[in-house]
């Protein structure tokens, strides 16, 4: 059995990268900022009208998934499409952000506001179903304009506009763009991909391999099946 120690797994991601220069697969590097962001950008700005794949089961990526761009969800093996994220929620990708920023998120420690999930938002506010870019200040003008005066009727819209400050942060810390990234950090991203140049070395691949015991790595189906997905 392999160990599940923290030696173990330092030892797995280092033989991971070690191994993929000789597979021909840029691998970008920078410093004091979140991998999120910089995979926001380079979807959003360095491949426009290519098609990109984000391997990760983190919801946080939903916003960035457009006809160009799809999640693959290695936890249920399976592509995530806008049309799947709008049939399980009732939510728009493109507004996902949006809700997400209402609803918080536990595994990350950011808070939401209390009784707002997304089936509730999405009956609520039925506008970030629609092809319309919806912002958290829309949603928060929509609930204003909602609260009944004298204090009747679902309390979600005074709940929303108290946690005005609260929701904008949430939306900064959950927007994948380029606002939570100095411009020496998308001058160093820019750098590593444009001078990248892809080389793939079978036989240094395999002598890694052999080095590090990994006896049960298919060299050959690996690459044929790099140079199919590069085809297509």
């Amino acid at each position: 059995d392999i160990p599940d120690t923290t030696e173990n797994r330092n030892w797995q991601v280092a033989t991971i990268v070690s191994l993929l220069r000789f597979v021909g697969i840029n691998q970008v590097y920078v410093q004091d900022c979140e991998a999120d962001d910089v995979i926001g950008y380079v979807c959003k700005y360095k491949f426009p009208g290519r098609r990109k794949v984000i391997l990760s089961s983190d919801k946080d990526f939903y916003q960035l998934l457009n006809e160009e761009t799809r999640v693959y969800n290695p936890m249920g093996k399976r592509y995530v499409l806008p049309e799947d994220v709008f049939e399980r929620f009732g939510i728009k990708a493109h507004n996902f952000c949006t809700a997400k920023a209402l609803c918080g998120d536990p595994s990350d420690n950011i808070p939401g506001i209390k009784g707002v999930g997304f089936k509730t938002l999405a009956k609520r506010f039925p506008q970030l179903a629609s092809e319309d870019d919806v912002s958290v200040h829309d949603i928060i003008a929509d609930a204003q304009s909602r609260i009944d005066p004298k204090g009747k009727g679902p309390k979600i819209y005074q709940r929303i506009v108290d946690g005005e400050e609260r929701l904008l942060l949430n939306w900064q810390l959950m927007y994948l763009d380029t606002q939570n990234l100095s411009a020496g950090q998308v001058k160093r991203i820019d750098h590593a991909i444009d001078n990248f140049s892809p080389k793939r070395d079978k036989m240094s691949l395999m002598r890694k391999l052999v080095k590090e015991g990994i006896s049960s790595f298919d060299t050959d189906r690996f690459f044929t099946v790099c140079r199919a997905y590069l085809r297509d």
